[in-house]
C-alpha cells in the first residue's frame, strides 16, 4: 500500500505530519480506497476521519506563522459538498460571516484589499471564500481585466497572509495562473463521494516543478465530514440566490454570454434546491 508523505504510526495511534513535522492524530476509517491518478493510475489511499481538519488547520496556521499566505482549491460535483467543506474549514480556524464569500473577481479584490494581515498568535484570520470561482474566474475568460487584476493581487499579496477558498465544479474551470501548486498549497476534490456517498473528500498536496507550472499534485487521504446547518449556513444560502438572481439579470442584457450563464444558473439552483 502507497503510504503518503508525512503519514506514520507512532505505536498507538496513526498520525499525519505536517511539513514542519507537527503530528495529528487521526482515526481510521478504512484502510484502503482505490483512487485514480491521471491517466487512470490506480492508486490507494487511508480514509481517516474528521481529525483530519485538525491536520489542514495546523498546516494553515504554520505557514501563516511563516509570513506565507494559504490557498485552497476545492472542486467536485454539485451537491456533494464542497461549499460545506470549504465554509467547515474557514470556521475552525475563525468565525466568518456571509462576508467573507465572494462570487465576483471584483468582489473579492475589493475584500483580498481591504482585510487586514492574518496573525495567528492573537487568533485573527483573514478570510475569503470565492464561491462558484468557475464563473468568477472561468479559466477560457482568463483574459478579463477583473481576472487578471485578481491574479496580479495574489502574485504580491502573499505578505497579508490571507486564507483563501477556491470553490468549483471542476479544477479546469478556474483560471490556470490560480490552479497550480505555485498558488494553491492544498486541492481537496469531493468527486470521491460519487463513489463511497455524501460527505467524503480527498486532500492533495502540492508541489512546485521548476520547469511545470502546472507542478504536481500528490493525494494524503481521504476523509469524512459532516454537513453544516444554523443561522450562518441559512445566511449563506440566502445570499447564494441573491447572486443567483443578479446573474439572472445579467444574462438578460448580454445575449453573447446569456447560454453560459443560463447553464451555470441552472446547476446552482439544483444545488440549493
Amino acid at each position: 500500500m502507497l503510504r503518503a508523505v508525512g503519514e506514520g504510526d507512532d505505536g498507538e495511534m496513526p498520525f499525519v505530519k505536517t511539513p514542519k513535522g507537527t503530528r495529528i492524530k487521526v482515526g481510521i476509517v478504512r484502510d484502503r480506497i482505490e483512487i485514480r491518478r491521471p491517466k487512470g493510475i490506480k492508486i490507494y489511499i487511508k480514509q481517516y476521519d474528521k481529525e483530519i481538519l485538525t491536520y489542514i488547520k495546523a498546516r494553515i496556521v504554520e505557514d501563516l506563522e511563516s509570513g506565507e499566505d494559504f490557498l485552497v482549491k476545492v472542486t467536485g460535483p454539485r451537491r456533494k459538498g464542497k461549499s460545506t467543506v470549504a465554509m467547515t474549514i474557514a470556521q475552525s480556524l475563525s468565525p466568518i460571516t456571509t462576508e467573507n464569500v465572494v462570487y465576483t473577481a471584483a468582489e473579492f479584490a475589493k475584500l483580498a484589499t481591504m482585510l487586514p494581515i492574518s496573525d495567528p498568535s492573537s487568533g485573527r484570520f483573514s478570510i475569503i471564500v470565492f464561491d462558484e470561482t468557475g464563473h468568477g474566474m472561468m479559466k477560457q475568460r482568463w483574459y478579463e481585466h477583473e481576472q487578471q487584476e485578481v491574479v496580479r493581487l495574489m502574485e504580491v499579496n502573499a505578505a497579508k497572509r490571507l486564507v483563501v477558498f477556491f470553490v468549483s465544479p471542476h479544477n479546469d474551470w478556474i483560471n490556470s495562473a490560480l490552479q497550480s501548486p505555485t498558488m494553491c498549497k492544498m486541492w481537496i476534490d469531493v468527486g470521491i463521494s460519487q463513489r463511497y456517498g455524501k460527505g467524503m473528500a480527498t486532500v492533495w498536496t502540492g508541489l512546485y516543478h521548476q520547469f511545470r507550472a502546472s507542478g504536481f499534485w500528490n493525494p494524503l487521504c481521504a476523509f469524512t465530514f459532516e454537513p453544516l446547518a444554523g443561522d450562518f449556513w441559512e445566511a449563506y444560502e440566502v445570499k447564494k440566490m441573491q447572486f443567483i438572481d443578479t446573474a439572472g439579470r445579467l444574462a438578460m442584457t448580454s445575449r453573447q454570454h446569456t447560454t453560459r450563464i443560463e447553464r451555470l444558473l441552472t446547476a446552482l439552483k439544483g444545488e440549493i434546491e
